[in-house]
C-alpha cells in the first residue's frame, strides 16, 4: 500500500463518521441575552443557550456581574441543565463563584423513584431528597422555566422544582395579557403570577443569588412571555421587600 493510499484511507476515516453521526453534534437551537437590574440600576447579566443532541436538551447558562457592582461583588456563575423531552431534566450542574463564595455541584434526578441525589463536588460529600409526595417530575429552576414557557397558555398549572437543597411546588397562575417593548417592536405577552410552596423540609444552605434564592414561600414572581409562537421571555419581576427586581430580554437569537 503506498504513502497517498494510505493518507487518503486515514482521512477517510476521519471524516466519514462526521458524516454518519452528524445528527449527534451539538446544534445551538436559542440564544438569549438578559440583563438584570435593581433600583434601575445593572447589576448583572445572563447568556443562555438551548442546544440539542437527538432528544436531548441542553439549557446552559453564563450569569456575571455588570456595571458598578463587579467592583465589590463579582458574580461568574455557570449553570447546565441536561434535559430530557419536555424539558425534564436529567441532572443539573452549577459552578458558583460570587464573591468570596464559591460552589460547585451536581444534581442527579431520578424519575423512577421521584428522588434527588445532590453530589457537592467541592467537599466531596454527597445527600439524597427522598420523595415526599406523588409526583416523578421534578424540574432545576432553567428547565421549569423553559418547559412552562410553552405549557402554560392562558391556564393556570402547577410543577414541582428543586432549589435551595428542597422541593418546592411550584405554581403558575395566568393573569391576562399585557403590551411590552422589546427590540424597538410592540409584543403582546401573557402575564403570569408564580408563587412557591416548600414540600420537603431539608435545611437550606448558602448558595447563588440568581437562581436558589429566588424560590421563597414570602415572595413571588412575575413574568411575560410573548404571545406568538416564540414564547420569549420578555420580562420578569421578582416582587420582594423593599425593592423589586427586574430582569428585561435584551437580545435573542434562534435557528431558522
Amino acid at each position: 500500500m503506498n504513502l497517498k493510499y494510505k493518507l487518503f484511507i486515514h482521512l477517510l476515516s476521519i471524516i466519514l463518521p462526521l458524516f454518519l453521526f452528524q445528527d449527534c453534534i451539538s446544534e445551538v437551537v436559542e440564544k438569549f441575552k438578559v440583563n438584570i437590574t435593581y433600583l434601575s440600576l445593572p447589576m448583572s447579566s445572563a447568556e443562555i443557550s438551548l442546544t440539542k443532541i437527538d432528544s436531548i436538551q441542553n439549557i446552559s447558562v453564563n450569569a456575571s456581574s455588570r456595571s458598578i457592582v463587579t467592583a465589590f461583588y463579582k458574580i461568574d456563575n455557570q449553570y447546565l441543565s441536561v434535559c430530557e423531552n419536555d424539558f425534564l431534566p436529567k441532572k443539573y450542574e452549577k459552578n458558583i463563584l460570587q464573591g468570596d463564595f464559591k460552589e460547585k455541584k451536581l444534581i442527579l434526578f431520578n424519575s423512577k423513584n421521584s428522588s434527588v441525589i445532590i453530589k457537592d463536588l467541592l467537599k466531596g460529600t454527597e445527600k439524597t431528597i427522598s420523595p415526599v409526595a406523588d409526583f416523578n417530575e421534578i424540574y432545576d429552576i432553567f428547565s421549569a422555566l423553559f418547559h412552562i414557557r410553552f405549557a402554560g397558555q392562558k391556564t393556570d398549572c402547577s410543577l414541582f422544582c428543586f432549589a435551595n437543597c428542597n422541593i418546592w411546588k411550584v405554581k403558575f397562575s395566568y393573569l391576562g395579557r399585557d403590551i411590552l417593548d422589546f427590540s424597538e417592536k410592540e409584543y403582546k405577552t401573557l402575564k403570569y403570577f408564580v408563587e412557591f410552596k416548600q414540600i420537603s423540609k431539608n435545611n437550606s444552605s448558602r448558595t447563588d443569588i440568581l437562581t436558589n434564592n429566588l424560590v421563597n414561600e414570602k415572595h413571588h414572581l412575575i413574568l411575560w412571555f410573548s404571545d406568538d409562537e416564540l414564547r420569549l421571555p420578555i420580562k420578569a419581576k421578582y416582587v420582594m421587600f423593599p425593592f423589586s427586581v427586574y430582569w428585561h430580554l435584551e437580545s435573542y437569537w434562534h435557528k431558522d
